[in-house]
C-alpha cells in the first residue's frame, strides 16, 4: 500500500500567512501598544483589499477586450 501525500500548497501558505499576521498583531498589541497592533493588522487588510480591487479591474478590462474581439469577427446579416 502506497501512502501519497497530496497537499494544496496555496491553501497551506495562505493559512501560514494568516498565522504569522496574527502572531505579529498579538506581539505588537501585547508588548508595544494597542495602536501599533491595529496599524499592523490594518496594513495587511488594506493591502489585501487593494489586490482584490486590482484583480477585479483587470478582469473587467479582459472582458471588454474579449467582447471587442468578438464584435469585429461578426459578419453582417
Amino acid at each position: 500500500m502506497k501512502l501519497e501525500l497530496n497537499l494544496n500548497w496555496s491553501w497551506l501558505l495562505h493559512k501560514i500567512r494568516i498565522l504569522f499576521i496574527l502572531l505579529g498583531f498579538w506581539a505588537l498589541y501585547t508588548y508595544i501598544g494597542e495602536i501599533w497592533g491595529f496599524l499592523f493588522l490594518g496594513y495587511f487588510i488594506l493591502n489585501d483589499l487593494l489586490e482584490i480591487v486590482l484583480d477585479i479591474e483587470k478582469m473587467k478590462e479582459e472582458k471588454e477586450k474579449a467582447w471587442k474581439g468578438l464584435v469585429s469577427k461578426r459578419k453582417g446579416f
